[in-house]
């Protein structure tokens, strides 16, 4: 069931309507139930059952035992555990093994690291279990499935299981902010995939790839940050409030300040479970530079068991390591576009599928972009005022000037002017060949 897609929004609307039917304190056993049933008709539900039931009888057991020494080993049973599941799975291994594969279950990079966050918060005492159902749907909350937010029940719990009266501006507010989800999906990511496909597909060289790659990072953004949009856009319906994944990354000034601005559930997860456990910045320069390179290597494999990833997280933390070093600090507005192409730069490894892709662009035969070829004039016309428009927003947030939402008339003026562009170019509806969400993926 696509995010862009009819039946998709239909369960939307199902759901919302018997969230707020129902007596309030049963609203949090709606979400699960139709949470179980999006996954069972989405996926195979037997693996977030396996890692749900493990993690919450390890915390059981964590909590018994009052001993330190005895509860690390259990921790490490639970993560292992995991582990396990998440490498066998997402990385194939069954058909090393066995000479079997099977298909990747739906979000379970996402789930696997709030279950391990839960073990870990249970056993550093920082929360206590309360049900093993509440903490299922922590895990399962369907809209959060497909794309993220990295979940934590530290954190989650405050929201989800609330009481929430029905309020409309939340739901205008929720409203708004799919529909500029939807907006930037279809009419900038998915316009900027025809033309950044045309030259990986037709193994285009040249300066053009180049270009491709300045594209691509608008693209991958609006592609990620629109899936986001129709996730925390809905929670707000509920008035469920999840974790911001982006603040403007792309106004960065650093590498450094772009990842505390780019994914950020993933990148705080990291921080708060890999890199300050094995000592953080408290240690000395070997041993820090050490971590973050752990880090970064850990988060591309994260993405995928490729070299393109492998390359990718290590170019990151070498960076990283760099500006640490060089104490790369710059305040001048000129570091926000050097840190965009050095960002853009870094995608190669997203945008070509494999190393003897991007090795071909240096063999390449083809050094033109057959632009009229790909779209019309007209929507070449509406990609560059929508990416203008984008940019407008981006730095309305970047300055904290961004729409407030608190004018009625004004929410819904916008709102009519969001449906009115998608209608106004249809083929960027419901029937458009859409492209799926970059981050899907992982």
């Amino acid at each position: 069931m696509s995010f862009l897609s009819y039946s998709f929004f239909l369960f939307l609307f199902i759901v919302f309507v018997s969230y707020y039917i129902v007596p309030i304190k049963k609203q949090w056993i709606v979400l699960l139930i139709f949470s179980i049933l999006f996954y069972v008709f989405e996926s195979n539900i037997l693996y977030i059952l396996i890692s749900g039931i493990s993690t919450y009888l390890i915390s059981l057991w964590i909590e018994k035992e009052s001993s330190s020494k005895k509860n690390q080993k259990k921790l490490i049973i639970g993560i292992s555990l995991n582990m396990i599941l998440l490498l066998t799975l997402k990385y194939n291994l069954l058909k090393e093994m066995i000479g079997r594969s099977i298909l990747i279950p739906l979000g379970i990079s996402y789930y696997t690291l709030s279950s391990i966050s839960y073990l870990v918060d249970i056993y550093q005492k920082k929360i206590k279990t309360n049900g093993f159902f509440r903490f299922f749907l922590s895990i399962s909350f369907f809209p959060t499935l497909i794309l993220g937010p990295i979940n934590r029940y530290q954190k989650i719990e405050k929201t989800l299981f609330q009481n929430h009266s029905f309020h409309l501006q939340n739901v205008i507010d929720g409203s708004l902010r799919i529909l500029y989800g939807i907006f930037k999906k279809l009419v900038i990511a998915d316009s900027i995939y025809l033309i950044v496909n045309f030259i990986v597909t037709e193994k285009i060289g040249g300066i053009i790839p180049i270009f491709g790659l300045l594209l691509y990072g608008i693209q991958i953004y609006a592609d990620f940050s629109s899936g986001m949009d129709i996730v925390l856009g809905f929670s707000k319906m509920l008035q469920i409030d999840l974790e911001e994944n982006f603040n403007t990354p792309y106004f960065s000034k650093s590498l450094s300040e772009f990842w505390n601005r780019w994914h950020m559930t993933l990148t705080n997860w990291f921080k708060d479970y890999v890199y300050i456990p094995l000592g953080g910045n408290r240690t000395t320069t070997w041993k820090r530079n050490q971590n973050i390179f752990l880090v970064f290597l850990l988060s591309g494999l994260w993405h995928g068991f490729t070299w393109n990833f492998l390359l990718w997280g290590m170019l990151n933390g070498i960076f990283l390591i760099l500006e640490k070093t060089c104490s790369y600090h710059p305040k001048s507005n000129l570091a926000i576009l050097k840190n965009y192409i050095v960002v853009c730069l870094l995608w190669i490894f997203f945008m070509y599928p494999d190393l003897e892709s991007i090795i071909s662009i240096f063999h390449a035969s083809k050094f033109t972009l057959p632009f009229f070829e790909i779209m019309s004039p007209a929507a070449y016309l509406v990609l560059i005022i929508s990416i203008f428009f984008f940019i407008f927003v981006e730095y309305q947030k970047y300055q904290k000037k961004t729409f407030s939402f608190l004018g009625r008339n004004r929410d819904y003026i916008l709102l009519l002017l969001f449906i009115f562009t998608i209608i106004l170019f249809g083929n960027y509806g419901f029937s458009f060949n859409k492209a799926e969400f970059i981050y899907s993926r992982f």
